[in-house]
Protein backbone atom coordinates (compact mmCIF):
# COMPACT_ATOMS: atom_id res chain seq x y z
CA UNK A 1 0.00 0.00 0.00
CA UNK A 2 1.27 3.75 -1.19
CA UNK A 3 0.22 6.23 1.78
CA UNK A 4 -0.66 9.70 0.27
CA UNK A 5 -0.15 12.73 2.20
CA UNK A 6 -1.50 15.71 0.54
CA UNK A 7 -0.02 19.00 1.76
CA UNK A 8 0.53 22.71 1.18
CA UNK A 9 2.90 25.05 2.09
CA UNK A 10 0.47 27.59 1.84
CA UNK A 11 -3.11 28.28 3.48
CA UNK A 12 -6.15 30.87 3.06
CA UNK A 13 -6.01 30.76 7.00
CA UNK A 14 -2.78 29.67 8.72
CA UNK A 15 -0.06 30.53 7.22
CA UNK A 16 2.17 27.55 6.68
CA UNK A 17 0.17 25.63 8.35
CA UNK A 18 1.38 22.41 7.78
CA UNK A 19 4.97 22.64 8.23
CA UNK A 20 5.16 25.16 11.36
CA UNK A 21 5.55 23.68 14.87
CA UNK A 22 2.40 22.53 16.02
CA UNK A 23 3.31 20.80 18.86
CA UNK A 24 6.69 20.25 20.76
CA UNK A 25 9.30 21.25 17.73
CA UNK A 26 7.05 19.15 15.35
CA UNK A 27 4.89 20.27 12.35
CA UNK A 28 1.30 18.50 11.72
CA UNK A 29 3.26 16.47 8.19
CA UNK A 30 6.61 15.37 11.03
CA UNK A 31 3.58 13.94 13.04
CA UNK A 32 1.47 12.50 10.88
CA UNK A 33 4.84 10.57 8.69
CA UNK A 34 5.70 9.49 12.93
CA UNK A 35 2.66 7.96 13.00
CA UNK A 36 2.61 5.84 9.79
CA UNK A 37 6.45 5.06 9.51
CA UNK A 38 5.12 1.67 10.72
CA UNK A 39 4.47 0.70 6.89
CA UNK A 40 7.75 1.59 5.97
CA UNK A 41 9.39 4.78 4.77
CA UNK A 42 9.51 3.41 0.79
CA UNK A 43 5.95 3.45 0.43
CA UNK A 44 5.28 7.19 2.05
CA UNK A 45 4.83 10.41 -0.41
CA UNK A 46 4.07 13.58 -0.01
CA UNK A 47 2.25 15.49 -2.39
CA UNK A 48 3.11 19.26 -2.49
CA UNK A 49 -0.34 21.17 -3.70
CA UNK A 50 -1.56 24.57 -3.96
CA UNK A 51 -4.70 26.31 -3.51
CA UNK A 52 -4.43 26.77 -7.73
CA UNK A 53 -5.13 22.89 -8.65
CA UNK A 54 -8.42 21.33 -7.81
CA UNK A 55 -8.38 18.28 -5.44
CA UNK A 56 -9.80 16.15 -8.13
CA UNK A 57 -6.86 17.17 -10.21
CA UNK A 58 -4.45 16.20 -7.72
CA UNK A 59 -6.28 13.21 -7.05
CA UNK A 60 -6.15 12.20 -10.47
CA UNK A 61 -1.89 13.28 -10.80
CA UNK A 62 -1.68 10.47 -8.23
CA UNK A 63 -3.10 8.15 -9.21
CA UNK A 64 -1.99 8.19 -12.80
CA UNK A 65 1.83 7.72 -11.17
CA UNK A 66 1.12 4.82 -9.37
CA UNK A 67 0.42 1.30 -10.34
CA UNK A 68 -3.05 0.27 -10.98
CA UNK A 69 -2.90 -2.75 -8.86
CA UNK A 70 -1.36 -0.97 -5.92
CA UNK A 71 -3.58 0.38 -2.86
CA UNK A 72 -3.47 3.84 -1.68
CA UNK A 73 -4.03 4.96 1.58
CA UNK A 74 -4.86 8.98 1.69
CA UNK A 75 -3.96 10.95 5.26
CA UNK A 76 -4.32 14.24 5.98
CA UNK A 77 -2.00 16.12 7.99
CA UNK A 78 -4.54 18.24 9.16
CA UNK A 79 -5.65 15.85 11.76
CA UNK A 80 -3.29 15.34 14.18
CA UNK A 81 -5.81 13.92 17.21
CA UNK A 82 -6.24 10.82 15.09
CA UNK A 83 -4.41 7.98 16.32
CA UNK A 84 -5.70 4.68 15.09
CA UNK A 85 -3.98 4.18 11.24
CA UNK A 86 -3.04 0.75 12.77
CA UNK A 87 -6.36 -0.64 13.38
CA UNK A 88 -8.01 1.78 10.00
CA UNK A 89 -5.53 -0.38 8.04
CA UNK A 90 -6.54 -3.69 9.76
CA UNK A 91 -10.01 -3.18 9.08
CA UNK A 92 -9.11 -2.05 5.40
CA UNK A 93 -7.55 -5.84 5.17
CA UNK A 94 -10.17 -7.39 6.37
CA UNK A 95 -13.15 -5.43 4.14
CA UNK A 96 -10.96 -4.42 1.08
CA UNK A 97 -12.82 -7.29 -0.64
CA UNK A 98 -16.37 -6.06 -0.36
CA UNK A 99 -16.00 -2.23 -0.59
CA UNK A 100 -14.00 0.46 -2.17
CA UNK A 101 -12.87 2.37 0.45
CA UNK A 102 -13.62 2.97 4.37
CA UNK A 103 -15.96 5.51 5.73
Amino acid sequence: MKIIIPVKSTSTRVENKNFRPFYGDLSLTEILLKKLLFMGPNNIFIKYCDNDTPLPDVIRQVVNQIPYDEEIAWCQATDPMFNDHIKAFAEWEINKKNHDSLK
